[in-house]
């Protein structure tokens, strides 16, 4: 494409043109030459980067703007583009000149002349730093789920075509009263009833459209038992799947009903001027109308078209006087005019008025402090000399004023006090004899901060006082403050048209004590009596800001083993007596400084105050161990549970994050459970190493599973005196996009770690049940695949009917199907529900072995007890059986052992002639190993198969178990 360094005149007028509007556009705009040197940058450029105009004239952005972070890929991308002269969008990390990094959304548009000759450049960056945090935010998230499920606001995941919910955190099931199940059922149209309103309807359309790159709503959710809440509601789209967004909800109840009070309030007022029965009139100090009432308007009728809110005194009796609104003016305008100018700049005037509809009106009026005009227009017809009725309507104002709920007080725009109530007194319990017309704003502030419930010094007052005139300042703002005899009190204050202040005050002291309770119960587990999540989260925030710099505190996460089972066993009251023992035992194992809380079902965190020597610490963890260990009496039975417990050490001058701590003891506690439960772990640096790279390793495995990168690889299993494969076992390989093939070993521990081990398995099984009809068409006539089962999935309530509506949906029968299960799996405490499921899948047709056999604790009483078809010898009991005579005396009994129960014997891991010898000897039925294949893709497998049928013949296809 011809490029050009030199502009034309209209070029050069145009770009003028352009550049004229985008200086004042908040886009970051710039202009380049056909080399992407800047010629012009706007002031929002110039203000965001810190750069001036001439600091960067005859520079490219890419020499100094962008920030590290980018991928190279993007930055490829842009250049190209911009050698060949072509535009380009996307989203880039630059830096200030400071050295500030944030995200920008570009669009490059090249500019051509007539000729269509390529003359430079004209980029627009709109700013969405705040966007790509939010999308951080969510990607952090998935690391730290359970603190988001914990969150007491409602989090909130929806598909975003259909707003058919698909996650909810507790805060928004337990605010909904919904289940999960329930709510994954349902859309939003089932519990926010205004959003098929036809202006949301249009913003949503737009968002979904991607013209709202977040939406902010307001309205009310209706809960499941039918009752309503306000909320607001703010949705984004997740930044990976466009398919999805997040609706973060706040509960705004109480504020609106703040709102409404503080509403009800003004409109009190505002009924009390409506409602008198005389004309009420307001001007400022510059003569100019503020307010007036609908019987002033009727008084003045011919007038009214000109009373508006901010039309001169004068201009007004000049209309009026214009069309005979005034009979005692008839004849002698201009005169009664300056007499009534004159009365009307009295500092106070009453005086008697007659209209031309023969009506009398006693006008009484006083200047305001501020220079201001307040006055009554009443109708005394019947009644002229009587200036009773005057004074009682004047009278009637104060009277609607005293009789608010509310305390009232005007100030001028000196911020000197005009008018208030006798509640308004109320708001100084002390002594309110100071107040009076004229007292300074700041006065009444300074009187009221040292009649407050908390004891300041001078200097602690000056601050208070200073904070709350930096917020008088502002057109309209409200505080929350407590008075000296204990009552809490909202106060609301507006500015007026003169410079002004109205404001009113609420006693809230029945509903802040309702919310304390409310904050104690939210703070609070019912159960036990402890601190929960929030109260321990609140008590951590004052730890950290109140502990000293040397000061060292310990945190003890502690979890208890085996509580399931008593749940499961014994029943969920024996649970909840074994944790009130519980919290009762660490009470009295701690000090009354230290904190004990109960921070989810059965887990507690200990924080221990003066924590200097590590080693009482240790002591402490290692009796608490103990303790909880022992057995819990419950009626006529024993409750047998364990701890484990993981220490982290805190000090102020080594990390100033309290929480980075209570994790890191977190990390300790698994360590603990992983190396056997029953103990207690310190937390050590490497721990964390560790843990982040299982977290960053299961956010990998999650994407993994939607890009469906993992695959089983089959590896044959055959008859030991025939040769004949008898089946295959499926094992799960992961084709990782940057490290390659990766065997279970390798992210095994990390699916486990984040509940991912149901996913990987039901992968697995789809995956492998598919491979069915292909083994048939390659000429099993009844293949069977083993399908290896983890012990949390086996726990599953309704596994049985999950895999059994697997292998409906691809047709195979549960015969063909072997499922693995491990020795640890019988022997796992917390794995409910396994032995009846055991027993359905056996009744339901699919084949059982146990795997790894020989490595477990309870081998033989397995054999016994549940309905095995298969057991597989562990490679461990192999390798090496044709040197090592002991290793052949094991392996051979556990062969004569399962004989003698009806079970076939799979011996796993044959790699030499010798090992398939001793095995044939001692009596093993079926052998895998390398020896015979290694594990392959679906596609090696049925090259390998076919290779395999065309060197043997139709022979070595026969399965027959």
């Amino acid at each position: 494409m011809p490029r050009s360094s030199k502009r034309s005149d209209a070029e050069l007028a145009l770009l003028e043109k352009l550049g004229s509007v985008a200086e004042h556009t908040t886009n970051y705009v710039s202009i380049t030459d056909a080399d992407r040197r800047i010629e012009w940058v706007n002031a929002a450029f110039r203000k965001r980067t810190g750069y001036t105009l001439d600091e960067v004239r005859g520079k490219t952005p890419a020499e100094f703007m962008r920030a590290d972070g980018n991928e190279p890929e993007l930055l490829a991308r842009i250049d190209a583009a911009n050698r060949v002269g072509e535009g380009f969008k996307g989203e880039l990390r630059i830096r200030t000149k400071a050295g500030e990094p944030y995200w920008v959304e570009l669009d490059i548009r090249p500019v051509h002349d007539a000729s269509g000759t390529l003359t430079g450049f004209i980029t627009i960056s709109t700013e969405i730093t705040d966007r790509k945090a939010t999308e951080q935010r969510l990607l952090e998230a998935s690391m730290f789920g359970a603190m988001i499920e914990e969150s007491l606001n409602e989090i909130i995941v929806l598909d975003a075509e259909t707003l058919r919910f698909l996650d909810a955190n507790r805060g928004a099931r337990d605010n909904l009263g919904y289940s999960i199940d329930e709510l994954r059922q349902m859309t939003v149209f089932d519990i926010f009833p205004g959003i098929d309103d036809p202006v949301l309807l249009e913003r949503r359309r737009e968002f979904v459209r991607g013209e709202r790159k977040m939406l902010q709503l307001e309205g009310r959710h209706r809960r499941k038992d039918g009752t309503f809440y306000d909320v607001e509601v703010h949705i984004q789209r997740v930044a990976d799947d466009p398919s999805k967004i997040v609706s973060f909800v706040l509960d705004v109840s109480a504020r609106k009903r703040a709102e409404a009070e503080a509403k009800a309030a003004e409109q009190r007022l505002s009924v009390a001027i409506e409602t008198l029965p005389d004309g009420f009139v307001l001007f400022d100090a510059d003569e100019r109308l503020v307010l007036c009432n609908e019987r002033y308007r009727e008084l003045y009728s011919a007038s009214a078209p000109v009373l508006v809110e901010g039309a001169r005194f004068e201009d007004i009796l000049r209309y009026g006087l214009e069309r005979g609104q005034y009979a005692e003016a008839v004849g002698r305008e201009e005169a009664w005019l300056a007499e009534r100018l004159a009365s009307h700049k009295a500092p106070s005037s009453a005086i008697v008025q007659q209209l031309d509809d023969g009506r009398w009106v006693r006008i009484v009026e006083r200047r305001t402090p501020d220079g201001g005009r307040v006055g009554l227009r009443i109708d005394i017809t019947e009644q002229l000399e009587s200036r009773e009725r005057a004074e009682r309507a004047e009278q009637r104002l104060i009277d609607a004023i005293e009789a608010l709920p509310a305390a009232f007080w005007l100030y001028d725009a000196d911020d000197r006090l005009v008018m208030y109530n006798d509640r308004y007194r109320d708001f100084f319990p002390r002594d309110s004899s100071f107040l009076g017309p004229g007292l300074a704003y700041e006065d009444v502030i300074r009187n009221a901060v040292r009649q407050g419930r908390e004891e300041l010094t001078a200097e602690e007052q000056d601050l208070r006082v200073a904070a709350v005139m930096k917020d008088s300042h502002t057109a309209s703002y409200e505080r929350e403050y407590q008075l000296g005899d204990g009552r809490w009190v909202r106060s609301f204050n507006s500015r007026i048209s003169d410079g002004g202040r109205v404001g009113f005050g609420i006693d809230i002291t029945e509903a802040r004590v309702r919310q304390e309770k409310l904050q104690h119960a939210a703070a609070t587990d019912p159960l036990t009596g402890l601190a929960n999540r929030r109260g321990l989260a609140d008590r951590l925030a004052e730890i950290a800001a109140n502990a000293r710099e040397d000061e060292r505190i310990a945190f003890m996460h502690i979890d208890l083993d085996k509580f399931k089972t008593v749940n499961d066993a014994v029943g969920h009251d024996a649970g909840d007596h074994v944790l009130q023992h519980c919290a009762q035992v660490l009470r009295k194992a701690t000090r009354g400084e230290d904190l004990v809380a109960r921070v989810g079902g059965d887990e507690f965190v200990v924080v221990c105050s003066r924590a200097e020597d590590e080693a009482d610490v240790a002591g402490m963890a290692e009796r608490l161990v103990s303790r909880l260990s022992a057995p819990v009496p419950y009626g006529d039975k024993l409750c047998h549970i364990g701890a484990s417990i993981g220490v982290a050490f805190w000090t102020p001058a080594c990390e100033p994050d309290v929480q980075k701590r209570l994790t890191d003891a977190d990390i300790a506690l698994q360590r603990s459970k992983e190396e056997g439960r029953g103990r207690f772990r310190i937390f050590q640096d490497d721990m964390r190493n560790r843990a982040l790279m299982s977290a960053k390793l299961a956010q990998e495995i999650f994407e993994g599973l939607r890009r469906d990168e993992f695959e089983p690889y089959l590896q044959a299993q055959f008859d030991i005196a025939s040769g004949l494969i008898v089946g295959f076992e499926s094992l799960i390989r992961w084709n990782h996009p940057k490290r390659g093939l990766l065997t279970p070993g390798e992210f095994l521990f990390a699916a486990e770690e984040a509940n991912l081990m149901d996913a990987l398995d039901q992968r697995m099984l789809e995956r492998s049940c598919a491979l069915v009809p292909e083994l048939r068409a390659a000429g099993f006539t009844d293949p069977k695949i083993s399908i290896n089962m983890s012990g949390l999935r086996l726990g599953d309530a309704r596994i049985v009917e999950r895999i059994m509506a697997t292998t409906r949906s691809f047709g195979v029968e549960p015969e063909q199907l072997v499922l693995e299960i491990l020795e640890s799996t019988l022997l796992d405490d917390r794995a409910a529900n396994v032995d009846d499921n055991i027993r359905r899948l056996v009744a339901s047709g699919f084949s059982l072995e146990l795997d790894d056999f020989g490595t477990g604790h309870a081998a033989i009483a397995n054999l016994r007890k549940y309905p095995l078809g298969r057991i597989k010898i562990d490679r461990s009991l192999v390798n090496g059986i044709d040197t090592d005579f002991e290793l052949m005396m094991i392996t051979g009994a556990i062969a004569n052992l399962a004989r003698s129960l009806g079970l076939k014997v799979l011996a796993e891991g044959v790699e030499t002639d010798a090992e398939l010898g001793v095995l044939r000897q001692i009596g093993c039925t079926c052998v895998q190993g390398y020896l015979f294949s290694r594990p392959m893709s679906p596609a090696d497998l049925f090259a390998w198969i076919g290779d395999r049928g065309r060197r043997a013949g139709a022979r070595m296809f026969a399965a027959n178990s």
